[in-house]
């Protein structure tokens, strides 16, 4: 990626940015049970991007800031592929080429010294998609005591991706897919004692319709995403960190919610009601290097089958260090350090290798599990 930006004056900023990017994906699956003689077969799939984005910030009207701005993403290569091994068998290669482009203009605008509204709207255009338009407001009023309150509402929108669109080994096209949208309203409540201490409560609705999952054709019992019926989700957030002197972090998280099909008001699948976060930070050498302990709890969750998955509790342990006078960073981990054992919600295309195949219910996840990485920054 490469940008540019420059001060043309005082209350005009400018700003233009390109980029590149390239992924790869393989993976070797076994499609029949061992009793059948397994068929290996490998998934293939490739993509190729640019875009390029300008903006422009000017403050040249009294108490607005106003920024305007332009995107465009050309996918110019999306490759999917399956074959089987041995013997070989071409059962998939398709390549869909993809545009998108947006503009957006926001307004952030000062009403007295404690009030400030922002406004905003941005207009997409989808070449598989189409065009949607999404606004957002925020009012946010910071009072004398270190407490700003905010009230929130936004709407956006995800365009289904190659797979949920072209991939058709096992599964078959839904031309007719819509992209998801989501309407989102929240009240905020911060609290900023110190500089080394927040507090936040939040409570929030999202709608959302359209959205896309897998399913079971009935008539042939072949796979297809689909536009389902329309969910809420309703909940109550709690966070708060401690920055300390000697440079740990101490940070914790609560979330209640509850999200619900708007037709039936059935518990969604695979959305736990409560959810839990602990995290603990500190440089013992150091800058160079920092610790970080972790707990999160999820709670128990209701499967795509109609059955339910236990609530559980991990921790995580992670070290990561840079080195000196280079752009390297190592990072060793530990996840999972007491190997609590807990399942997730199987999916629609998950079945057992009996025979004849039953559908999964949940899946077992893995227990303790250890991560090395470097990462090199250009």
């Amino acid at each position: 990626a490469l940008s540019w930006r420059s001060k043309v004056s005082e209350t005009l900023d400018l700003f233009a940015g390109v980029s590149v990017a390239r992924y790869r994906y393989s993976s070797v699956n076994v499609t029949e049970p061992e009793s059948q003689g397994p068929t290996r077969s490998i998934d293939t799939a490739a993509s190729l991007s640019s875009g390029a984005e300008v903006r422009a910030i000017s403050s040249a009207l009294s108490g607005h800031k106003l920024i305007a701005g332009a995107e465009y993403t050309r996918d110019s290569k999306r490759q999917m592929a399956n074959y089987d091994l041995d013997p070989y068998h071409l059962n998939l290669d398709v390549a869909h080429p993809k545009r998108q482009a947006a503009v957006y203009l926001q307004d952030e605008m000062r009403l007295g010294r404690s009030v400030i509204l922002n406004t905003g709207v941005r207009r997409d255009v989808d070449s598989e998609g189409g065009a949607t338009t999404n606004p957002r407001v925020a009012l946010l009023y910071k009072t004398a005591r270190q407490v700003t309150l905010k009230a929130l509402y936004g709407t956006a929108f995800r365009s289904a991706n190659a797979y949920e669109r072209y991939y058709t080994f096992g599964y078959k096209t839904n031309p007719a897919l819509r992209s998801e949208h989501i309407k989102t309203c929240e009240l905020v409540a911060e609290y900023f004692p110190t500089d080394r201490f927040r507090a936040t409560a939040s409570v929030f609705q999202y709608r959302m319709r359209d959205m896309l999952a897998l399913a079971t054709d009935p008539a042939d019992g072949f796979l297809f995403f689909s536009n389902i019926d329309a969910a809420r989700a309703t909940g109550v957030e709690l966070e708060a960190e401690w920055l300390r002197e000697d440079g740990s972090a101490l940070k914790g998280s609560a979330n209640v919610q509850s999200a619900r099909n708007d037709a039936n008001g059935a518990w969604l699948p695979n959305s736990p009601r409560r959810l839990f976060k602990l995290d603990y930070a500190l440089p013992p050498f150091g800058d160079h290097l920092r610790a970080n302990a972790a707990y999160r709890f999820t709670s128990r969750r209701r499967t795509v089958q109609g059955g339910e998955v236990g609530g559980f509790g991990v921790v995580d342990m992670n070290l990561v260090g840079t080195v000196p006078g280079t752009h390297v960073e190592l990072s060793a981990g530990v996840l999972n350090v007491f190997a609590r054992r807990y399942a997730d919600s199987a999916s629609e295309e998950h079945y057992d290798n009996s025979t004849p195949p039953r559908r999964l219910d949940a899946i077992g996840q893995d227990g303790r599990s250890w991560r090395l990485m470097a990462t090199v920054r250009f």
